[in-house]
């Protein structure tokens, strides 16, 4: 099931983020191009400013354009 309601939302990594392609640093910048839930999950795909391409927790990031942890539901 994919949500397009953050696509493009910039954001920032809130901490060392591992994924098999690589370490994503804190505070690496990236642009999420999508929203998906698995197994009851919800996941956002981003593109980091490294080029590497992750599926992150919303609670591992910080959105940019204003929007905060207490806006998720």
């Amino acid at each position: 099931m994919e949500n397009k309601n953050r696509n493009l939302t910039r954001c920032v990594a809130r901490k060392e983020i591992r994924t098999r392609d690589g370490i994503i640093r804190a505070f690496t910048k990236g642009i999420i191009l999508g929203e998906t839930d698995n197994v009851g999950r919800r996941l956002l795909s981003v593109r980091w400013e490294t080029g590497m391409q992750s599926y992150v927790f919303p609670s591992e990031v910080d959105f940019l354009n204003g929007e905060s942890q207490a806006d998720e539901k």
